[in-house]
């Protein structure tokens, strides 16, 4: 092989390995083009997730904020309804048929006395009065006959116990309790006869009494000098179990 020939050969290779890193260089090129605009998609896509996590952190945020101010309306109103509900309770202190205090304004009124009874070591009386066979009694009568007699008995006892301090309240549908401030054993029996002769005298007639054709009363007496500032929770049970015992030995008697 001559040396022209050589030349020729090394030129022709030349040309060709030319030719395979223009083409090696173009395939670089399109990869390159392709990968630097797959990132700049994913760029976008970053920025635009991004934005939308921005935004959807802002409208909890608000969302939060609603919710927040939502609630403390909620504890306000809840407050306010409280409030009310205490102011309706002060208020409903009369019985509306029979004008007497309600049993919620004895507890506190009893509260309120005991504790004055306690500072200034003076005695209390309480009564538990109940109408005799109301239940035949109601059931035998009409509803306007029934309660006439209740308001009756209600009036009578307002005319005769009106110290200041006592309290007259209706327990129930045919019960009354009756708190005597400062008064010993010997006066609060005095008052609860006074009162049970007297309402037998009203003469309201009962057909259903076992002893006498009349509406007639029992009470229960608790007389005790305060030893602790806190009302004890048993003085209204024995209270009822004193009218209990009253009622169960043929009614129209005073139990002490």
């Amino acid at each position: 092989m001559d040396t022209q020939t050589i030349y020729r050969f090394i030129s022709d290779l030349s040309g060709v390995m030319w030719m395979y890193v223009i083409f090696f260089c173009l395939i670089l090129a399109v990869c390159f083009f392709l990968l630097q605009r797959r990132l700049r998609k994913m760029i976008r896509l970053e920025k635009e997730l991004r934005e939308s996590l921005t935004k959807q952190t802002q409208l909890l945020d608000r969302k939060k904020a609603d919710l927040e101010k939502v609630m403390r309306n909620i504890a306000s109103m809840k407050s306010q309804v409280k409030q009310m509900s205490d102011q309706i309770a002060e208020q409903n202190v009369q019985d509306d048929l029979t004008g007497l205090s309600t049993q919620s304004f004895f507890d506190k009124s009893l509260d309120k006395e005991w504790k004055r009874a306690f500072r200034g070591k003076r005695p209390l009386s309480l009564a538990m009065i109940g109408i005799d066979h109301f239940k035949p009694f109601s059931d035998g009568y009409t509803r306007e006959e029934a309660t006439e007699c209740i308001r009756k008995i209600a009036e009578l006892l307002k005319e005769e116990i009106h110290r200041p301090g006592d309290i007259i309240a209706r327990f129930g549908e045919h019960q009354f309790g009756v708190l005597l401030a400062e008064t010993f054993s010997d006066g609060a029996w005095a008052v609860a006869d006074k009162v049970r002769k007297k309402v037998e005298a009203l003469s309201i007639p009962n057909r259903f009494s076992p002893s006498i054709p009349f509406v007639t009363i029992s009470v229960g007496l608790l007389s005790l000098m305060p030893h602790s500032k806190k009302v004890p929770a048993f003085i209204m049970e024995k209270t009822a179990q004193a009218l209990d015992a009253a009622q169960t030995d043929g009614g129209n008697c005073v139990k002490a």
